[in-house]
Order: structure tokens, then C-alpha cells, then sequence
């Protein structure tokens, strides 16, 4: 029995579609310009961004231009899973080997998704004061209600989007959110119908996400050495990403062993498109 690298990538593809309907990733809380990159085979997209539109007195003088505010994404990130299969014989028939592998590829790369993109957020905040703030509890050093009201607040000022705001926060500063009154956990919301997995509550209108691979920053909000945990409130409009493509996958033989080295992998990339969508909270000390 042969391998069919096209069955493989496939079956991830789809294995992924059904975890980013049902799991709350930052991947998914932003912009997705997929269906208008996927496919195209180029190095990058640029393209008007997918914003709101203005409210014009009539009769109106002028109209709104979408493409005034351009986005451009580059597809530099090339990221595969690379395993080696002893026995592709076996491994092709082997429906359980199969899952399993299919399952942890599509987690590895969503997990690599998300680590990418929360870089490129912190990469991305703006420098005008009030987007890179100290957290406002220097006792516990520990997230507040303060500072929810203060990054709702932000938001608010800069007009963003009231629905699909959210707050990705480091596992560090957890602990912090159950002291909050206005916390209510998942387990607390009367209605989660509409909320993904992986959203453990919400807080003032931002649905919480818990993810390890945001950055660690230091006192000057580097990445590079960082040690203090952060947490992000942003809107769904602040970020963009796509893809080139959804998933491949390459197969080769190796001469070492009786079998083939299998790589799935994707081209994809993510750019800040509204800077001022995005507030950052880091604890003060490590």
C-alpha cells in the first residue's frame, strides 16, 4: 500500500477545521485573510482590511474607500512536522497510527500558530503611552479588575469594536483573575453554546484565553530574555494573519531505514493592522 501524501494533509487539514471551530485559539480571534490568500502561491498579500465603514450625512460628500487601509502580510513563516515512519506499510494501515499522528500535528501546529502570533502582538504594540502598562497590584503582583477597566477603557477611547474583544493572558498571572468580582468562570455562564473550548471565562466583554506561548517580556518589554508575564486585551480587528496555503505534505525515502521521512507543513505569516486595538499589561516584577 502506498502513502498518499495528499490523503495525509488532508486529514490535518480537516483535523484542524474541526479544532478551531470547537477551541479557543488566538489564531482564531483575529483576522483571517485564508480565503483570500489561500492558493495564490505568493510570497505575501496585500490587500484592503477587512474594517468597519463610516456614517456619512446625507446626501453624502464622498464615499468610503476600502482600500485606504491596506493590510500586508508576509508568508515567512515555513513550519512543518518532520517524523519518520519505520514501516509505511504498516503505518498507512494502521488507522489508530494514523489518528494519533494526524491529531498531534494539527495541535503542534496550531500551538505554533498561536506562539507566532502572540510575538508578532507584543512585537506590535504601540508606543504612544498607554498601550504597554505595569499591572496595577504591586502586592501580589497580580492582574486586577483595574486593569480590565483600564484596557476596556482603552479600547473604548480608540472606537474598537465592542463584540469579539479578547484577553490572552500567561499562565502566570491565572491565580490573579479568580480574586476578580467581575470574573465568571466558564463553569459559572449560564449559556456556553457560543463559546469556544479554551476560553475559561469572561471579564468586563473579554473572553479569556489562557496560552502559555505569549512571550515573557522585560522591564523594556523585550521578548529576548524576558521574564515578566503578560497579559494582552485586544480586538479581533487589531491582527491579521493567513495562510499560503492550508497544508502539505512531503514525503521522501531514507536510506537509513525501510521507510519515509514525512513532512507536514504550512506557509503562513501575520501583521499588525490597528496597533491602538491593542493594550498589554505586564507583572512588575519576575
Amino acid at each position: 500500500m502506498a502513502f498518499f501524501r495528499e490523503l495525509w494533509a488532508d486529514k490535518v487539514l480537516q483535523a484542524m477545521i474541526r479544532a478551531m471551530q470547537e477551541t479557543q485559539c488566538v489564531a482564531n480571534s483575529i483576522m483571517d485573510y485564508t480565503p483570500f490568500t489561500l492558493g495564490k502561491k505568493a510570497a505575501g498579500y496585500n490587500g484592503p482590511t477587512l474594517s468597519g465603514l463610516t456614517v456619512r450625512a446625507l446626501p453624502a460628500n464622498g464615499s468610503d474607500d476600502p482600500s485606504r487601509d491596506a493590510v500586508e502580510i508576509s508568508f515567512n513563516q515555513k513550519k512543518g512536522c518532520v517524523f519518520t515512519l519505520s514501516d509505511i506499510d504498516v503505518a498507512q494501515s494502521d488507522v489508530d497510527q494514523l489518528q494519533e499522528l494526524t491529531e498531534q500535528a494539527s495541535e503542534a501546529l496550531i500551538d505554533d500558530y498561536d506562539a507566532y502570533i502572540t510575538g508578532v502582538m507584543v512585537a506590535g504594540l504601540s508606543a504612544t503611552a498607554g498601550f504597554k502598562n505595569t499591572i496595577s497590584d504591586t502586592t501580589g503582583h497580580q492582574i486586577t479588575r483595574a486593569d480590565f477597566v483600564d484596557a476596556r477603557k482603552k479600547l473604548n477611547q480608540q472606537k474598537a469594536p465592542r463584540r469579539y474583544r479578547y484577553c490572552a493572558i500567561h499562565p502566570d498571572l491565572e491565580a490573579g483573575l479568580f480574586d476578580i468580582p467581575d470574573f465568571v468562570s466558564r463553569d459559572k455562564i449560564a449559556d456556553t453554546n457560543a463559546m469556544r473550548d479554551g476560553v475559561i471565562g469572561r471579564c468586563l466583554g473579554f473572553d479569556i484565553i489562557v496560552n502559555a506561548d505569549i512571550p515573557k517580556v522585560t522591564s523594556g518589554w523585550a521578548t529576548a530574555n524576558g521574564t515578566l508575564p503578560i497579559a494582552l486585551f485586544y480586538s479581533k480587528a487589531a491582527m491579521g494573519w493567513g495562510r499560503q496555503r492550508e497544508f502539505d505534505a512531503k514525503a521522501s525515502p531514507d536510506a537509513h531505514i525501510p521507510g519515509d521521512v514525512i513532512n507536514i507543513y504550512s506557509v503562513y505569516g501575520a501583521t499588525v493592522q490597528k496597533a491602538n486595538y491593542m493594550v498589554a499589561y505586564r507583572k512588575d516584577v519576575a
